[in-house]
C-alpha cells in the first residue's frame, strides 16, 4: 500500500526561501520509491531548538509523529467536522542509540495536549492518530506553541517513465504552496534503474531531474543550485 503524507501548514514563520536546493538520484530499487520527488521543508522559528513532524496516511487514518526537545510542550491538533482525534497520545523518550522507550499515555482535552516536567537534556517522541472524513485528502497540521524549527518531507509520486504531475500530486502541491515564501526548500527527484525504452527522456538521471524540476515549476520556485552542483548521481540500495 502506498503511503501519502498529506498536510496543510498554517503556522507563523519567520524565515524566507531564496530558491530551492535540487538533487536527483537513480535508485537500485524499483517501484514507487523510484518514481517520486521528495519536497523537504525546513522552517525556522524565533527560538533555538528543533522539532520534526512526520504525517503518514494509511487509508482514512493519519498517523502523526513529532520529535521535540525536552521542556514544557503544548500541542493543539485542529480537526474538521467528522474527523476523529485519538483520545490519547503515546509519549516516548529517545535514547542515545536512537531507540525509544514509552513513558506515558497522555490524554487530549478538547484537541489540546500539554506535557510538563520533561528533562531538558533529552529528546522525546509523541505519537497519535486522526481518522479523516471520507474523500478528505489532507490533515490540518498541529500547532506547536514553542517557536522553534520544524522540518518535514512530502513525497510526490509519478507514473512509470513520466515526469508529469497528476491531479493528486497537484492537489498536494497546492496545499504546501504557502510555505515556499517562508521556509527553506529542497527537492530531490528520483528514478529507478529500469531501462528506458520509450520515453521523452534519454536516461534515468534525466528523468529524476525532470521530476524534481516539475515540482519546482509547479510551485513557482527557482532552482537555487548552479547546474554544476546538480549532477549528483548517488544511489540508494
Amino acid at each position: 500500500m502506498r503511503i501519502f503524507p498529506l498536510l496543510f501548514i498554517f503556522l507563523s514563520l519567520n524565515s524566507s526561501s531564496l530558491g530551492a536546493q535540487v538533487e536527483y538520484k537513480v535508485l537500485k530499487v524499483k517501484g514507487d520509491l523510484g518514481r517520486r520527488a521528495e519536497v523537504i521543508f525546513k522552517c525556522s522559528f524565533k527560538d533555538s531548538g528543533k522539532y520534526s513532524l512526520t504525517v503518514e496516511r494509511l487509508g482514512l487514518k493519519i498517523n502523526v509523529e513529532i520529535t521535540f526537545p525536552g521542556k514544557e510542550f503544548v500541542l493543539k491538533q485542529p480537526t474538521r467536522k467528522g474527523e476523529e482525534l485519538s483520545s490519547t497520545a503515546e509519549l516516548f523518550e529517545i535514547k542515545e542509540n536512537n531507540t525509544i522507550k514509552q513513558i506515558a499515555q497522555l490524554p487530549f482535552r478538547n484537541g489540546e495536549l500539554q506535557i510538563k516536567n520533561l528533562n531538558p537534556q533529552k529528546e522525546y517522541l509523541l505519537k497519535y492518530s486522526v481518522k479523516l472524513k471520507e474523500n478528505k485528502d489532507s490533515l490540518l497540521a498541529p500547532k506547536i506553541d514553542e517557536k522553534n524549527t520544524i522540518s518535514f518531507k512530502i513525497p510526490i509520486f509519478f507514473q512509470k517513465g513520466s515526469y508529469q504531475l497528476d491531479s493528486k500530486a497537484k492537489l498536494i502541491l497546492d496545499e504546501i504552496k504557502p510555505l515556499i515564501k517562508v521556509c527553506n526548500l529542497k527537492v530531490i527527484g528520483y528514478a529507478d534503474s529500469t531501462k528506458i525504452v520509450k520515453a521523452k527522456v534519454k536516461s534515468n538521471i534525466i528523468l529524476a531531474k525532470e521530476r524534481a524540476l516539475s515540482v519546482l515549476n509547479y510551485l513557482g520556485v527557482e532552482n537555487g543550485n548552479n547546474e554544476d552542483n546538480n549532477t549528483s548521481r548517488s544511489k540508494e540500495k
